[in-house]
């Protein structure tokens, strides 16, 4: 199969990130975005059911009754909710929301992801696009992915693609293909990816469709890098997905990063496309899952504790401030003249030797350093976006050694 890889990658970034077209050179904007309402906006555009079973009817597409295969489960087939902030540069575009409703009567879950330009862009392009896919629930192979775009200030368009698992076929349009089993669309298979266990090193390939075309992405597990969530120092594996068919004309400047937290959710946490003129980032904002699914929230990176070195160790507390018998003496005989010049600032100056051997080394007498662990209840939805809901430790605090503030 020949790939045209710059095709290939563009249609990924933009299918992943597709607020890229959304980002021309302009000032960001300060306007407070509410992107739950324009969320809502966009419910309606989906295609009913009774539109999908005909057209599949009309093509002899039959669901199967019970999955043509099984994959590990993940916490997010008993729903999930991630917002992304997008942004180029220091411009903010909008935002991308990825949800996962389970359909327990149908054994489906629907992958959603809607793109929502905010503020100043929406003046230049607006953007309120929904594109869904229908996954079996055991499977996670799509059977149907419908696409809803309203972009600019005429642009509208709908499409569906059927996919006939059992016949290694799919359908858009007029047309029918024959495509590698389970071939995925660009957002199941960002699904599928994070049932995968994988190490720095490791390397998997899926086949996904989109934009009419047929491509075979492969994923590789670069390195592990620790980036910041809520105030918090999250433990992540960085993994860059690019066309598996690659000959070397690929331009190594250009390509696709994605972040996923280094824990059974591979929750992505960060996605990074780059482009031309700098690169469109995806940041995490916002995660939620019902409590049934077992999330609590990332699990922090612990701290290195290093050890205290020797001589930082309170030696005045050892040293004995005792006063020399000569002069005791010289001070019942009111003698002081040479006696106390010479004995009586011994203490004092040992006193001196050792605070300055803690100053050095970093250490006050009066302070010590320490954390405190502090563990929320758990609501119905652990959300961990609202600070009121923050699981894990908090930051570095600083005491008097009698532990008062």
């Amino acid at each position: 199969m020949n790939i045209d890889k710059h095709s290939c990658l563009a249609a990924l970034a933009a299918a992943v990130l597709p607020l890229v077209l959304a980002a021309p050179l302009i000032a960001a904007d300060e306007e407070d975005f509410n992107w739950t309402e324009a969320s809502q906006f966009v419910d309606s555009f989906p295609f009913k059911q009774s539109y999908i079973d005909s057209l599949a009817a009309a093509r002899h597409v039959v669901f199967p009754s019970s999955p043509l295969r099984t994959v590990p489960q993940q916490g997010f087939a008993k729903g999930e909710l991630l917002v992304y902030d997008i942004g180029w540069s220091f411009v903010r575009a909008g935002y991308v929301i990825l949800t996962a409703t389970p359909d327990a009567p149908h054994r489906t879950i629907k992958l959603g992801a809607k793109a929502l330009s905010r503020g100043f862009v929406s003046t230049f392009y607006r953007m309120r696009d929904y594109a869904i896919s229908t996954v079996d629930a055991e499977g996670l192979y799509p059977l149907y992915f419908e696409e809803h775009l309203r972009e600019g200030k005429h642009y509208k368009s709908n499409s569906l693609v059927l996919y006939d698992n059992a016949k290694d076929t799919l359908y858009v349009k007029e047309r029918s293909l024959r495509v590698p089993k389970f071939t995925n669309d660009y957002i199941s298979v960002l699904y599928l990816a994070r049932t995968k266990q994988f190490a720095p090193g490791d390397t998997f390939s899926l086949p996904f469709f989109v934009d009419g075309k047929l491509y075979r992405l492969m994923f590789s597990c670069k390195k592990r890098e620790t980036i910041a969530f809520n105030g918090k120092d999250i433990g992540c594996l960085v993994v860059q997905p690019q066309p598996a068919d690659d000959k070397g004309a690929f331009n190594k400047k250009k390509g696709l990063e994605i972040w996923f937290s280094d824990d059974a959710s591979k929750i992505p946490l960060k996605i990074k496309a780059k482009i031309t003129i700098g690169s469109i980032t995806a940041n995490l904002v916002h995660a939620e899952r019902p409590k049934s699914s077992g999330f609590t929230g990332f699990t922090p990176v612990k701290a290195e504790v290093k050890p205290r070195p020797p001589d930082t160790v309170r030696l005045h507390a050892a040293a004995k401030m005792t006063v020399p018998p000569k002069t005791r003496d010289s001070l019942r005989t009111g003698d002081t003249s040479k006696t106390l010049d010479r004995d009586a600032r011994q203490p004092s100056d040992t006193m001196q030797v050792h605070d300055a051997a803690e100053t050095a080394a970093g250490v006050s007498n009066a302070d010590i350093i320490f954390k405190t662990e502090k563990t929320a209840k758990s609501p119905d939805t652990a959300d961990v976006h609202d600070p009121g809901n923050k699981i894990g430790t908090e930051p570095v605090r600083r005491c008097s050694r009698d532990n008062s503030y």
